[in-house]
């Protein structure tokens, strides 16, 4: 079965993209910089670790960091190279029936979140500003 030609041309691109982010040379894994990480100790570890186990949390997560981003960055180019095969097996009317539906779902997320934000107090209700219940 021939692709259509654009969802061919987009495969291509997001798979040349994808191998473009992917690539990395020596020199620039030297040239960059660690970026400062924002530590977090898992859940329930800050109420028990002593300073010194919570410095060596930090410097193991600082060390499996970097493996774990690179397989998340293979894992997101696997994802979008998946979704594009998949794409590619609709018709281009189902193609646009699809990005309609999507369309549709987003505009009826952010009418629920403007009406939440609409429905919500202004501030939390204190003990001064709850109604007294009735005697």
């Amino acid at each position: 079965m021939a692709l259509p030609k654009p969802v061919l041309v987009t495969s291509m691109l997001l798979a040349l993209a994808a191998s473009a982010l992917l690539t990395v040379s020596p020199a620039q894994e030297e040239d960059a910089a660690p970026a400062k990480r924002r530590h977090r100790l898992p859940r329930y570890y800050s109420q028990v670790v002593t300073e010194e186990q919570r410095a060596e949390i930090y410097d193991l997560q600082d060390d499996f960091a970097p493996r774990i981003e690179k397989l998340e960055a293979q894992l997101e180019a696997l994802e979008e190279d998946r979704d594009s095969k998949v794409a590619a097996v609709l018709s281009p009317e189902q193609l646009q029936q699809v990005d309609e539906l999507e369309a549709a779902a987003r505009a009826k997320r952010q009418a629920a979140a403007g009406d939440a934000a609409e429905a919500a107090p202004s501030r939390p209700a204190t003990r001064a500003t709850r109604p007294r219940a009735e005697q």
